[in-house]
Parts: structure tokens; sequence; C-alpha cells
């Protein structure tokens, strides 16, 4: 199990990658994101699926956007951030 600190940190990374316009750089480090945070940080997980949804959004790979969309609210730690997760994805349509 990762630390809780370097998950955040590379959440960081992977967010200032995707906000520079470096999408393939973004969308490995939100894979990693997901890899040490899947079953020790539910919200880190969220947010990352979430990362890879804005990303691929930038591509317009729209069925890879829905595949993670799918995945974040799949594995929403709790019914607020479920309906978080919805109504982020309505503002973002």
């Amino acid at each position: 199990m990762a630390e809780e600190g370097f998950i955040v940190s590379l959440l960081k990374e992977a967010q200032g990658a995707l906000n520079e316009r470096k999408i393939e750089v973004a969308k490995r480090k939100f894979e990693e994101v997901m890899h040490f945070s899947e079953d020790s940080h539910p919200w880190i997980y969220f947010k990352a699926c979430f990362g890879l949804v804005e990303a691929f959004m930038e591509e317009g790979s729209y069925a890879s956007a829905i595949k993670y969309s799918v995945e974040a609210l799949l594995n929403a730690p709790d019914e607020e951030i479920f309906s978080l997760g919805l109504f982020f994805k309505w503002l973002k349509a």
C-alpha cells in the first residue's frame, strides 16, 4: 500500500499535466494514482477516475471518458460522493 502523501503528490502532478495539455502524461499519472489508491484511498481513486475522464474528453475519446465515469461512480466511497460525481459530470456536459 502506497503512502497517502505520495499518491496525493502524484495526483497533483497528473492534474498539472492535464492543465498544461500534456494529455498522455496526465493519463499515465492518473492511471498510476488509480493503481496505488484502488483499495486504500477510495476518495483519491474517485478523483483520479474523473481526471482520466477529463483527459479523454480533451482528446475526444468519449467512449473511454464514459468508461472511467462509470468506473468512478461504481467505486464511489459513499452515496454523497456518488451524487457529487453525477452532478460534476452533468455540469461538464
